[in-house]
């Protein structure tokens, strides 16, 4: 079962799972995502890409626009990502 998950469970949980980052456009390009490998240890977030995520901006931006957000279990596919909506 692939689903995301809350900032609460990341502070108070230990898993496995994907962290997907929302990029703000560049001048003249489209808004990108990236989706890798992660894992969480009681607020504190280990991205296999880029190491550690600032706690202090994973709790500013968590599931806001131009922020990240992360999934528990399988790798979600492009429809799961479409049908999640970001916070504004």
């Amino acid at each position: 079962m692939t689903e995301l998950i809350t900032l609460k469970e990341i502070n108070e949980t230990t898993g496995t799972g994907w962290i997907e980052s929302w990029y703000q456009p560049e001048e003249g390009e489209p808004e990108s995502f990236e989706l890798t490998e992660c894992v969480w240890l009681r607020g504190h977030v280990l991205e296999n890409e880029a190491g550690l995520v600032n706690p202090g901006y994973l709790k500013r931006k968590y599931g806001k626009k131009y922020g990240v957000r992360i999934w528990r279990g399988d790798r979600p596919t492009l429809e799961q990502w479409e049908a999640a909506k970001w916070d504004e």
